[in-house]
């Protein structure tokens, strides 16, 4: 009789407490992710402040701007490289799957190809201050959209 005493609140709080759970379990995540790990507001948010944070530091001279608004341009085509959401990977053979993960490679790899032909333009049009600036803004390791190395 007095270990049926025990186990009977045991039993109701352990039944209670998955009760309270179900609902967090069934429900769907509460994230701005669309479910590939693509945050494309929030990486647009930081790529702007960071574009704000260097324009101010550099101290750039009205012939230099012509040669950011181009660097900036530029960025943008790499931002915009969301994967393709329109393919059912499901469907696809693994042969077909690394075709398209080729494809894209080439088509990132033609885009940063481009862009490191501005970037070099507009490094050359900088004074060794503002390079060293440049370059100090960029040479440690990236964060990740999670803010961790």
């Amino acid at each position: 009789m007095l270990r049926s005493r025990r186990l009977l609140p045991s039993l109701f709080l352990a039944s209670s407490l998955t009760l309270f759970a179900l609902p967090a379990v069934a429900s769907p995540p509460c994230s701005p992710m669309d479910g590939t790990g693509y945050f494309p507001e929030h990486h647009r948010t930081r790529l702007a402040a960071h574009h704000k944070k260097l324009h101010t530091a550099l101290n750039l001279d009205s012939k230099q701007e012509t040669a950011w608004n181009n660097l900036v341009d530029a960025e943008r085509p790499m931002a915009r490289s969301a994967p393709d959401r329109a393919v059912d990977w499901d469907a696809l053979s693994t042969p077909e799957r690394v075709e398209r993960m080729q494809a894209r490679m080439q088509t990132q790899q033609a885009t940063l190809a481009e862009y490191l032909v501005v970037l070099k333009t507009f490094y050359a049009g900088l004074t060794p201050t503002q390079q060293r600036t440049f370059d100090d803004f960029h040479h440690a390791p990236r964060r990740s959209l999670h803010g961790k190395r």
